[in-house]
């Protein structure tokens, strides 16, 4: 099904994607309703009904699927317009981020930094963003690092707090390495050289370490 519906080996047949999604589910992998219903919230390659998407994916969700949670708000926050909520995205999102998702925890990051939900901080989003960044989420390194570096400068002496200034770079460097999109390495590499402009030279060795063991991981 998921070949068929990216064109991977083959060209892209949402039709045939629909029936393999179908067959899926039916077999009891229940995720596969969701996918099923991310066609038919737009009409690809089957009779548009995002209501009926909602359905079929909401029966995983609330038996647990943390990827069916994750559809689950994405359905919410970027669906048909008629049944967007914000408010219940969120809900789904913060539901798979309790189990350690990293996208949610990304998705979670950029609702706040778009003021999707009231009565948020810089602090939440920045702690969001760096929730999925540790768990190698690739598009969350460099909304960690930017929102680091564009943290509130300390009151008495007007510049960033050294562990902002030090996370900063470690995410940016992060994304420099790990980016597919070019238009983000590039703002990041803009980016690092105003930290490495005002950041202690002897601070580099440790946070390059950190930021090969990190990307080492597992």
């Amino acid at each position: 099904g998921l070949c068929y519906e990216t064109g991977t080996h083959r060209p892209a047949d949402p039709e045939a994607a629909a029936g393999w999604f179908q067959r899926a589910a039916l077999a009891g992998h229940l995720n596969s309703y969701c996918h099923l219903g991310n066609l038919m919230m737009t009409g690809n390659g089957v009779a548009k009904d995002p209501y009926k998407a909602l359905e079929l994916c909401r029966t995983a969700a609330l038996q647990g699927s943390v990827p069916a949670q994750i559809w689950m708000g994405k359905f919410y926050l970027y669906g048909d317009a008629t049944l967007r909520n914000p408010q219940l995205a969120y809900t789904w999102f913060l539901a798979a981020a309790q189990k350690q998702a990293p996208e949610a925890f990304y998705h979670l990051g950029m609702m706040l930094n778009q003021e999707k939900v009231d009565d948020h901080s810089p602090a939440q989003t920045r702690q969001f963003f760096e929730q999925a960044a540790s768990l190698k989420y690739v598009p969350a390194y460099f909304q960690a690092g930017k929102h680091f570096f564009a943290a509130q400068p300390d009151m008495e002496t007007n510049q960033l707090p050294a562990k902002h200034l030090a996370k900063a770079y470690l995410w940016i460097s992060a994304a420099i390495q790990r980016s597919e999109d070019m238009e983000e390495i590039l703002a990041a590499q803009s980016i690092r050289q105003q930290i490495i402009a005002i950041m202690p030279k002897t601070w580099l060795a440790e946070l390059d370490r950190k930021i090969a063991q990190h990307l080492q991981q597992n």
